[in-house]
């Protein structure tokens, strides 16, 4: 149940694939060569949405994390070419006063 209602297979399905059209006319680099690098919590609707299902539904690579480190996740980024990181403002700041960052 999900506000009160059923919600089957079929809802869902429409639902993805509704969001997954969505998805695709707005991204401009639809298509190109994708790695992630993933240090977003998966529980969270954020590292859901902007991680998983976009480089999924793309057909790209995630370079996972088990948590957020920022001398990790620099050396992660560099290994694997990562072509995107989403992240929140503090997880930046930590990896631009990493002292390995070449900003």
């Amino acid at each position: 149940m999900h506000q009160g209602r059923l919600v089957t297979q079929c809802l869902r399905r429409k639902r993805r694939d509704h969001a997954f059209g969505q998805i695709q006319q707005i991204d401009p680099h639809r298509g190109e060569r994708d790695v992630m690098m993933g240090v977003l919590p998966f529980f969270h609707v954020f590292a859901n949405a902007c991680v998983l299902n976009r480089t999924v539904l793309n057909g790209g690579c995630i370079a996972m994390l088990p948590r957020f480190n920022a001398a990790l996740t620099l050396k992660t980024i560099a290994r694997t070419a990562a072509t995107t990181m989403p992240g929140v403002p503090t997880m930046f700041q930590l990896l631009m006063r990493d002292r390995t960052f070449a900003g």
